[in-house]
């Protein structure tokens, strides 16, 4: 009998879709050497081909995770886990400000108590700061008490502000990454969360964030763009990181895009989003992130989840294999 078993890792190629084995000493099942069968893994061509998974990161996300916004929509932090539970989320990436300003949801004492609740129920922390290019030195220290409160790493929501013509905030974002990095340490899992068709934001610094972050992950809300599908925008936005990564391949070591779980049905907002939301999108968006073998995927948001999306997701929950 052999004992095998086979860790993927992207290995550099000019195709995208190069895969490497290791062979460990020990593994999940064991076989006799003739029931093996040959097997066939295809890369996805949105992946950068150097991407490897987490080298030095300590508390990296692991799975399917959720993203909050508003946690006053949903109640308690024991709400959150029930829910969480329920979908078999693993990992939560709350709000925890706006520039320099704590969320009132997320202020120190709270955000201390939530995250021993959270770890509790052995569900990973990653909060998130909506970002600007004025307010990024103070921003510093912000992710800095984030992390000593309990987070296990932290989310970057760099958006509209820091797009300038002519590439005017790149400077400003490298000082700010650099700092960052600096603040929290090599082993710091530290992700951005920008637009997801990159060439449309030429003058986005890509580069300057994701040179300094273990990871992209984009806000593919299709629904939010139009009333495409999500297959149409996982496509289209994957060819165009695929084109821009052939030109600057320091701007993302793994994508791993954030999908979304309402539509235009959504109640209480000024401008609702144009697209509806699907259960056959969010399916297929979970589906797909399986496939690419992603180490962790996630959706927005889950206080403004659908009934269709919940039963959706609650139905792929424990599938993941």
């Amino acid at each position: 009998n052999y004992e095998l078993s086979l860790i993927s890792e992207w290995w550099k190629s000019p195709s995208f879709a190069e895969f490497g084995f290791w062979v460990h000493e020990k593994s999940v099942a064991t076989q006799p050497v003739e029931e093996l069968q040959p097997i066939t893994i295809v890369a996805d061509a949105t992946q950068p081909a150097h991407y490897s998974p987490h080298t030095g990161t300590k508390n990296a996300p692991s799975g399917f995770g959720v993203w909050i916004a508003f946690q006053e929509m949903i109640g308690s932090i024991d709400e959150s886990i029930r829910r969480m539970v329920a979908i078999g989320a693993t990992w939560v990436a709350p709000r925890a400000g706006v520039g320099p300003k704590r969320d009132r949801n997320w202020t120190p004492e709270k955000a201390r108590a939530a995250i021993a609740k959270y770890h509790a129920a052995g569900i990973k922390v990653f909060p998130w700061v909506y970002s600007r290019p004025d307010t990024y030195l103070e921003e510093v220290t912000v992710f800095k008490a984030l992390m000593d409160e309990g987070a296990d790493g932290v989310f970057i929501d760099a958006e509209i502000e820091w797009e300038g013509p002519g590439g005017v905030h790149r400077v400003a974002a490298a000082d700010f990454m650099e700092r960052l990095r600096s603040m929290l340490g090599e082993g710091c899992f530290i992700a951005h969360a920008p637009f997801p068709y990159v060439m449309w934001h030429q003058d986005f610094p890509y580069v300057e964030f994701g040179s300094k972050c273990d990871a992209v992950c984009d806000q593919l809300y299709w629904t939010e763009i139009n009333g495409a599908s999500a297959a149409s925008h996982i496509e289209n936005t994957g060819k165009q990181w695929v084109e821009y990564l052939k030109k600057n391949p320091t701007a993302c070591k793994l994508r791993a895009p954030i999908g979304i779980t309402y539509g235009s049905e959504l109640k209480g907002v000024a401008k609702p989003p144009p697209g509806k939301m699907r259960p056959e999108d969010l399916k297929f968006f979970i589906e797909w992130c399986r496939k690419q073998c992603l180490p962790f995927y996630s959706i927005y948001s889950l206080e403004a989840s659908t009934p269709e999306s919940i039963t959706v997701l609650q139905e792929l929950a424990g599938t993941d294999t």
